[in-house]
């Protein structure tokens, strides 16, 4: 390291610094995984959140954590101003690692973050999908900037690895992990609740989905199940719960509804709290995630942590959580025969049921929160030592 680089260097007995770098905070999967990880991480480091966009309406809780959260904002990825205003506050702070959170992010941080010679740079990513080939560009000149990348599963490393021709060795898995305690504690007090509020009786099975209404989470094929099993099993209820983030869409999906004669057996719920959330997955049977598109699927673990067999298509890092057979079941992308076959062999077979749901919970244990905070402060332990060289 250069004399400016090891001025960053902490003396010893002081915790290191780290900064995350992402777009904003709103309520979302990546958000919410960083709002458990980090805190659980202040006891070892001193860690703050710069976002480049907007603080996001998650930015209190962060706070409320004893997580800083400051903005610089960007006009765009490569905004002169923007990346002169965030590498300026990154020595201000005399940060050691910067850990930059998806795509833009990854780009704008990591070029603010080696134009303040930050001695340690590490981006992640949560799918291996670009959206044209400026973004895959980008990532492949860039990775000659970071010290590491963290993807979620193995398949968005290969992918990853083979479309950017990065060395496979930079390249770390950290599974996203859920507090399973949060999951594993709903009582049946908490089922019949949430089956009196949503309206399920006794008598019937219910299926649900939690997916933002985004075209590549292809509610349509869940829709399109549902009228396949109801005409065998009418008892049934199915669920949809997310918020609409592609106007229009929510028209469209009830439209298909109506059509398929399925009013008040498909439910669109909209965004629901935490608290509903697990209310929810305690009242359902069954979970379905039919995504054409997935970096991990962190709700089939917590889907999975509250016993639920999981029915989803092989894409992304879900056959690394499902075991096909064991704790649900795979089909192929958008066959909506082979969902609506999955769904009814589950539902028709309580003994089935029962040992996927035994096996699910087992299974929820392998990403468990602990296990994802070891490993980032595995990961932040090698980039400092290797720094230190």
């Amino acid at each position: 390291m250069s004399k400016k680089e090891l001025a960053y260097v902490k003396t010893q007995g002081s915790r290191p610094r780290v900064m995350q770098v992402i777009s904003d905070l709103p309520v979302g999967g990546v958000e919410r995984l960083m709002l458990d990880v980090l805190p659980r991480l202040l006891d070892r480091y001193d860690i703050q959140v710069c976002c480049i966009r907007a603080r996001g309406a998650l930015a209190p809780e962060f706070e409320r954590a004893g997580i800083p959260v400051a903005v610089k904002y960007f006009r765009s990825r490569w905004d002169p101003l923007g990346l002169y205003s965030l590498a300026s506050y990154i020595r201000q702070q005399r940060i050691d690692i910067v850990h930059t959170q998806m795509y833009t992010s990854n780009v704008s941080g990591v070029v603010a973050a080696r134009l303040a010679r930050v001695p340690a740079v590490v981006s992640e990513v949560h799918v291996d999908h670009w959206s044209g080939w400026r973004q895959r560009w980008m990532d492949e000149a860039l990775d000659r900037f970071r010290d590491r990348m963290v993807v979620v599963s193995k398949t968005v490393r290969d992918g990853y690895v083979k479309a950017t021709r990065m060395d496979p060795q930079k390249c770390m898995v950290i599974y996203n992990g859920i507090d399973l305690g949060q999951f594993t504690k709903p009582i049946a007090k908490a089922k019949a609740k949430a089956r009196r509020r949503w309206g399920i009786k006794d008598e019937e099975k219910a299926v649900g989905m939690i997916a933002r209404l985004v075209p590549h989470k292809d509610h349509t094929c869940l829709i399109r199940a549902a009228k396949l099993v109801l005409e065998k099993l009418p008892q049934t209820k199915f669920f949809a719960v997310g918020k609409e983030e592609v106007s229009g869409l929510l028209n469209q999906l009830q439209g298909q509804v109506a059509e398929l004669g399925l009013e008040g057996k498909f439910i669109f719920t909209g965004l629901v709290s935490e608290e509903e959330k697990l209310q929810l997955l305690a009242a359902w049977d069954l979970f379905v995630l039919p995504s054409r598109r997935e970096g991990f699927g962190i709700v089939l673990v917590e889907a999975m942590a509250c016993g639920l067999p999981v029915v989803a298509t092989p894409v992304g890092g879900v056959p690394e959580v499902i075991a096909d057979g064991e704790t649900g079941f795979l089909f192929p992308i958008g066959d909506h025969k082979a969902l609506a076959e999955a769904v009814f062999k589950i539902l028709t077979n309580p003994e089935l049921a029962s040992a996927m749901s035994r096996a699910s919970l087992k299974r929820a244990k392998l990403f468990s929160i602990e296990n994802t905070v070891r490993q980032t402060d595995q990961l932040y332990r090698e980039l400092l030592a290797e720094k230190e060289k």
